[in-house]
């Protein structure tokens, strides 16, 4: 993943020299300008949480998560996008009489080059890079084949809150356009953590020590449409 990380790096950066050494004048008067957004539906996968697994007796936790995000921004005229994105994904694993139920938030500051292919095709491939913020919380439940006492309750449920988690977003899009100012989009996402938060009881300050490292999981895919107004 490492080698992802800088191979799309080094495209976002040689990316606005390549187009201005091979474009002419005319290509980049095709370079839409304006206010940006769109919306995707979301998949994401890859995660290491093999402790909690162990810990909770449930197996796969977060394997898969399903989801939806959006985002709002500016395109330039030489096709530089700059966009603020924000999402949810969520999952409940269940196995045998446990279960937990999985909320992640993830907020993002993005920045992105649009290659346009010649005039008359409508594709176009985005690569972006940027930095995200990544809240989540968990609710874990069990279910006793009896009935439990108030002082068990404890035992067979609890709820936990991570506000800390920071990370590097790293996309390629495919586009495909329909209209002058609408576009499909196929795309997918490798969230790098560097930053890992304490957990928390659902509501207070109180940390959790000792709770296995968690985050939102690291590979997500999108299909929705972008719009270029």
């Amino acid at each position: 993943m490492k080698k992802l990380f800088l191979i799309i790096i080094a495209v976002i950066m040689i990316s606005p020299i390549m187009a201005q050494e091979t474009n002419d004048v005319e290509n980049q008067a095709r370079k839409k300008q304006g206010f940006i957004y769109g919306m995707n539906f979301l998949t994401s996968t890859m995660n290491d949480n093999k402790e909690l697994n162990f810990l909770t007796g449930i197996n796969n936790i977060n394997q898969v998560n399903m989801g939806i995000d959006f985002r709002f921004g500016y395109s330039s005229k030489i096709g530089m996008e700059y966009t603020f994105d924000f999402g949810f994904e969520s999952w409940m694993t269940k196995q045998n009489n446990k279960q937990i139920n999985s909320m992640s938030g993830l907020y993002s500051l993005n920045v992105g080059y649009r290659i346009e292919f010649c005039k008359k095709a409508k594709l176009a491939i985005v690569p972006r890079v940027g930095i995200g913020w990544n809240f989540n919380s968990l609710n874990y439940a069990e279910v006793a084949d009896r009935n439990i006492d108030y002082s068990e309750l404890s035992q067979y449920s609890w709820n936990v809150d991570q506000f800390t988690n920071f990370y590097v977003p790293l996309s390629l899009e495919l586009r495909y356009k329909t209209s002058k100012t609408n576009s499909i989009v196929l795309g997918a996402e490798y969230r790098y953590f560097f930053n890992y938060g304490d957990m928390q009881v659902m509501q207070t300050s109180q940390r959790v020590v000792g709770f296995p490292k968690f985050s939102s999981n690291e590979l997500s895919f999108k299909l929705g449409y972008v719009k270029i107004i």
